[in-house]
């Protein structure tokens, strides 16, 4: 994008962003002005990789230099390097190279000098070493800039190098920037989200104003939409108008294509908390089969997808053994379609619950590209569309024969490989006829939207509670139906004390002193029996084999005096009044309504086809639970586990490759144990509905939590993430430091020299810093964990104490 920090000046200065003016001296231009000869020998020492002999002729030829005439007629200047490989995506070399400040026009000549001759000194030739980059590679362009004697100053980064990359920081002190980076003026810390303040770390009175901060984000939002990396901006305020000085790429972050993002929206009431192995890879592969075959039903070739690459394989992840929606996959999935790619993503958005996010470019087609998919897929849609209830009642046909088909195999299998036989079968017999449903899932979507915004055309605010009360009265829905069979049942229990108080002693609820009420329950359970909390979860039991959880509805119910009719009286009143109130507007606008009336009635169609279906896929989710029981029982007799349940700590492939020992059955016991072990760990840990990750160290970063359990625990910034443990040593002079490998170094604060004792360390800690000092630059680049600002670290620790520190959360814990 661009080369060092001249490049980065100039693509600054493209942005209509406030710059102060700049001239760039190339590294040509300056060897011109040296003796030639010593030169040379320059570049001989450096083929040779002679550390002591480069500095001592990179010294030789800086004498040399015979300077021009130089036409400098402000006050102050900033002489700064632009080395060719400073400030990439790869090396920062933060803190490496001389900046020169508040420069005389007579001093230049020195600063440049200066400036040059630190691409030859013991730290910039290590760093280079250390990165196995070539010597002969290094070329020192100079900078001399007009200087802004800022009144504040900082550094805005366009994501948390720490990872949170949703989130932006700014730095910021009074003066110029370069205290801030030593440590000689206390900061301010903001945190941006969506272009507003969610929390900060002052002072005392905000050093930024709202304006000031507003004009920091707007410039950030220019940087960050013209190249494919997270920037930190360096920044300074003079008079209230922010000079930008520099942007590079914050090396610790991976570009932003490979960002991911993960939302459990929708996907958390089916799957919530921790699902098992089994759970979700049968899910993912569900996922995976059904929007294959759905494509296919649709009239697309493969070469209409083939751009999606393995994303159809990967529709959900598991975090922590939470499942997500993979939102990248999900977007790139839409831009299948030859247009409207972002209307169907805006109402998926809608139908799960979540914000609006970036969408996915979709490939470039020709106009007979897009003809073509059309002229296949649009007579499906309309064939779906027109007769959606004949289609449904079709699907229901060859449901219902395979699920009866299904169930009398169950009954009929005892040993290992016909049970795996019939769970394939399950799994793929159900997929095969599941594209009907699935259609409908997504026009449901899509005409919920329609309505819903046609809605607030028509009616305005008042459109949106109109909508809503409109929806509300559909007594043929399944998951009514559910709630209404218990109702019934809870009218019989409440007028019954001899079943209230049977119910209470926690017997069998199907052997009550009342006949009537055991073949009623009885009948619940054989039609929703599946149905039960986390309904979709394999592993969790089933409503029939666990009634408990029913019973005590029951007595809920009866002890609030429900009754169906009230309840649906209710519902209906409701509707009623949304339903008059809809056609007062036939006469105001009558096209739209007419327009909603028509979608309305086959939005709820479609509303009720996919609640009929949902419960299609919970029976048959009873199914493989029954049948994933069986073979349990099974294994536990061959001795390959503990107890039958454990069968749900293995994964689809796992559990289908039983009969060829593929996975190394002999072992799945140890297996299961580390994945119990995994599961318990991460019970207690409350993981967010969003997840944003760059690349893997920051989404390992996710299942690191330290729990701090003693008073000796203390907490500072994180500015560089890891979690390790290793004796400290507290420094407070560098020239009587011991050894600092292999351990956490703690001081007071830093400079620039400290750098050098950063190599081998295996933590730093320091009491006063911030997020742009060099301890926190330098242990970002050397992927050392690092926490500042830790309250009398240097008091609260001594050398050889054994800490824990967790440079992801700032907690430090003495062991």
């Amino acid at each position: 994008m661009f080369k060092g920090k001249a490049g980065s000046l100039q693509f600054l200065k493209d942005l209509n962003l406030s710059v102060p003016g700049w001239k760039v001296y190339n590294h040509k231009t300056i060897i011109s002005w040296g003796n030639s000869e010593l030169y040379q020998l320059l570049e001989k020492a450096l083929l040779n990789k002679n550390k002591n002999e480069v500095i001592q002729k990179a010294q030789d030829f800086v004498n040399s230099l015979k300077f021009p005439n130089f036409d400098f007629n402000k006050t102050s200047y900033a002489v700064r390097s632009s080395a060719s490989l400073e400030d990439s995506p790869d090396n920062s070399f933060a803190g490496i190279f001389e900046t020169e400040l508040q420069v005389t026009p007579h001093d230049i000549p020195l600063s440049i000098k200066k400036v040059w001759l630190s691409l030859y000194d013991d730290k910039a030739l290590s760093y280079c070493q250390d990165r196995e980059l070539n010597w002969t590679d290094l070329q020192m362009n100079i900078i001399v800039q007009e200087m802004i004697i800022g009144e504040k100053s900082g550094v805005m980064f366009q994501a948390d190098p720490m990872g949170k990359i949703h989130q932006q920081i700014i730095v910021a002190g009074h003066g110029l920037g370069q205290g801030i980076v030593d440590d000689q003026v206390e900061t301010d810390r903001y945190i941006i989200e969506n272009k507003k303040i969610v929390d900060s770390t002052l002072i005392a009175e905000p050093i930024l104003n709202q304006p000031e901060i507003d004009q920091l984000v707007n410039a950030s939002a220019k940087i960050a939409a013209s190249t494919p990396f997270f920037m930190d901006v360096e920044f300074t305020f003079l008079k209230g108008q922010l000079f930008v000085l520099q942007a590079r790429p914050i090396t610790t972050l991976a570009p932003k294509k490979s960002i991911q993002i993960f939302d459990n929206s929708n996907i958390a009431e089916n799957y919530p908390g921790s699902s098992s192995p089994f759970t979700y890879t049968t899910l993912r592969r569900g996922y995976a089969a059904n929007l294959k075959n759905l494509l296919r039903f649709l009239g697309f070739k493969q070469d209409d997808w083939n751009h999606l690459d393995n994303k159809l394989d990967h529709m959900v992840a598991s975090w922590g053994g939470n499942i997500y929606y993979n939102l990248n996959n999900w977007y790139a999935l839409f831009t299948v379609l030859p247009f409207g790619h972002d209307k169907v993503a805006k109402s998926f958005n809608e139908m799960v619950g979540i914000s609006a996010d970036a969408l996915m470019k979709p490939p470039q087609r020709s106009i007979l590209q897009k003809l073509r998919i059309i002229s296949k897929i649009l007579p499906k849609f309309f064939s779906l569309y027109f007769f959606s209830k004949k289609n449904h009642q079709k699907y229901k046909r060859d449901f219902t024969a395979l699920y009866q088909d299904l169930q009398g195999q169950y009954q009929n299998a005892r040993h290992g490989f016909e049970l795996l036989d019939l769970l394939a079968q399950i799994d793929n017999r159900f997929l095969s006829v599941i594209k009907v449903p699935l259609f409908n899932d997504f026009f449901s979507g899509l005409i919920n939207r329609a309505c819903r915004l046609l809605a607030v055309r028509i009616a305005g605010v008042e459109g949106e509670h109109m909508y809503n009360d409109l929806l509300s009265h559909k007594e043929d829905l399944e998951s009514s139906k559910a709630i209404y069979s218990l109702i019934g049942l809870a009218q019989i229990v409440q007028k019954n004390n001899h079943i209230q108080e049977y119910l209470r002693s926690g017997s069998d609820p199907l052997k009550s002193p009342s006949e009537d009420f055991n073949e009623r329950l009885k009948l619940h359970f054989d039609l929703y029996g599946d149905r039960s909390q986390w309904e979709m979860k394999i592993e969790v039991p089933t409503a029939r084999e666990n009634p408990e959880t029913t019973v005590k509805l029951l007595l809920e119910y009866a002890k609030a005096g429900l009754n169906p009719a009230q309840q649906r009286k209710k519902e209906k009143e409701k509707f009623d009044a949304a339903k008059n109130k809809l056609q007062t507007y036939y006469f105001k606008k009558p096209l739209s309504t007419l327009l909603f009336s028509i979608l309305f009635k086959k939005c709820t169609e479609a509303i009720c086809f996919r609640e009929d279906a949902r419960f299609d896929r919970v029976r048959f989710k009873g199914l493989i639970r029954k049948s994933a029981l069986k073979l349990g029982d099974v294994l536990v007799a061959k001795k390959y586990l503990e107890v039958k349940e454990d069968v749900f700590y293995l994964t689809y492939d796992e559990i289908m490759a039983l009969n060829q020992d593929q996975y190394g059955i002999h072992y799945y016991k140890e297996l299961i144990s580390l994945r119990k072990k995994y599961q318990a760990a991460h019970s207690v840990v409350s993981l967010p509905d969003r997840i944003v990750v760059n690349d893997f160290t920051e989404s390992l970063k996710l299942n690191q939590e330290v729990h701090l359990t003693n008073s000796n625990a203390v907490k500072g910034l994180p500015c560089s993430g890891g979690l390790i443990e290793a004796y400290c040593e507290v420094v407070t002079d560098l020239s009587l430091a011991p050894s600092l490998k292999d351990k956490i170094l703690i001081a007071d604060r830093t400079d620039p020299a400290w750098g050098y004792f950063f190599v081998g360390v295996k933590g730093i800690i320091i009491q006063k810093g911030s997020m742009l000092s060099h301890a926190a630059i330098i242990s970002r680049e050397l992927g050392i964990p690092c926490i500042i600002n830790v309250k009398n670290a240097t008091q609260k620790f001594s050398s050889g104490m054994k800490l824990r520190m967790n440079g992801d959360t700032g907690e430090i814990e003495i062991l």
